[in-house]
């Protein structure tokens, strides 16, 4: 477990936050310049995270996660696995 110094709290907050805001095709442009590569990418219009609070099923994204616009306002959760090129 990593203990974050107080001085840097606010630090670490602003960053979170800033990824909570990021877009899929911003995350994926950034994994693109850092020469990884995405091994496996699951998109979900309803996580897990759902299923696991409130026992809706998991609806995984198929037709509408390829259409850009539409995969940004409709995905709720996504699952990137990534390793080193």
């Amino acid at each position: 477990m990593r203990i974050i110094a107080p001085e840097h709290t606010g630090a670490y907050l602003e960053f979170f936050q800033e990824l909570n805001h990021l877009t899929i095709s911003a995350f994926e442009k950034i994994i693109k310049e850092t020469q990884m590569t995405i091994g496996r990418r699951e998109l979900f219009h309803l996580r897990p995270e759902f299923y696991w609070r409130y026992g809706v099923p998991v609806v995984r994204s198929s037709l509408l996660g390829r259409i850009p616009i539409v995969r940004e306002v409709t995905t709720t959760g996504a699952f990137y696995l990534l390793a080193n090129a």
